[in-house]
């Protein structure tokens, strides 16, 4: 969300970080708990994600390559990864959790399709969150696609708080628009509304708090654990030598395959 739903999340002159960062969020999404480690090394971007549902062990890591306008998925356990356009995959942009929400499967391969996001962002003042300065902000957007995108049309609401700490800053996050095919073939046009100038500052800053309604009662809160702006290994944000390179469909198979067989084994992976 900044993913389980995200993104993510500049078209700004906002150049890239000036130091190295990596911090940790831990995400509550109806009582159920999960932690995210975020690295950010210029215009290159590292997530993982780990989550545990039962038996199954779910971790996730997600590069940003914003200087090579690439987005790569890797699965340690199985020794794979993908490399997609960032315009191609959805939950690469931007790095918010309400960004990541429009992710849904399209319902048809191939053929042309349109997602619509328009952004407002409403000033709330600054606070101390967790020993920083933090900029209180709420976000709504509003997403409509059509096509083989889909048919959403949906507004999210969420409150962030937002650190004067420099984060990652990707420029393609808050392009007015961009294109790119997903994994069904589906070629996407995203156009982007609103004051993106706010957008942009929110993302190029490291989040310490957010709190989104998600419909029916479900509730999603992040809160910053901790955080450092000491140097880090390059070696993060390269693919693997010796893992497989597949394709997004190969990937996703052998994603599911896992996760069957977890199921199967009734205990964790670690």
């Amino acid at each position: 969300m900044r993913a389980i739903v995200g993104a993510a999340l500049v078209a700004l002159c906002v150049g890239p970080a000036s130091a190295d960062l990596k911090y940790t969020m831990t995400t509550s999404v109806n009582g159920m708990q999960m932690g995210s480690t975020t690295y950010v090394q210029g215009m290159r971007q590292r997530v993982e994600t780990r989550m545990t549902m039962g038996p199954m062990h779910v971790k996730t890591v997600m590069l940003t390559l914003c200087d090579k306008h690439q987005s790569v998925q890797i699965d340690d356990d199985i020794k794979m990864y993908t490399v997609s356009a960032i315009n191609s995959n959805p939950s690469a942009m931007p790095s918010m959790p309400m960004a990541g929400m429009h992710q849904t499967a399209p319902p048809c391969t191939g053929g042309t399709g349109r997602v619509e996001m328009t952004y407002g962002v409403q000033d709330l003042g600054t606070e101390k969150v967790h020993g920083l300065e933090a900029r209180h902000v709420k976000l709504s957007m509003h997403v409509k696609s059509s096509g083989c995108a889909g048919n959403d049309d949906k507004t999210t609401d969420m409150e962030e708080w937002v650190s004067n700490v420099k984060g990652f800053s990707c420029p393609e996050f808050t392009a007015p628009q961009r294109s790119g095919k997903n994994s069904t073939g589906c070629d996407i046009t995203y156009v982007t509304h609103g004051d993106m100038a706010k957008v942009g500052s929110l993302l190029a800053g490291m989040p310490v708090r957010v709190k989104m309604q998600m419909g029916s009662g479900q509730t999603f809160e992040q809160e910053l654990s901790d955080y450092s702006e000491a140097p880090l290994d390059g070696g993060l944000f390269a693919l693997p030598s010796d893992y497989r390179q597949v394709t997004q469909a190969q990937y996703e198979a052998a994603e599911a395959e896992k996760m069957m067989q977890q199921m199967k084994q009734g205990v964790p992976q670690e």
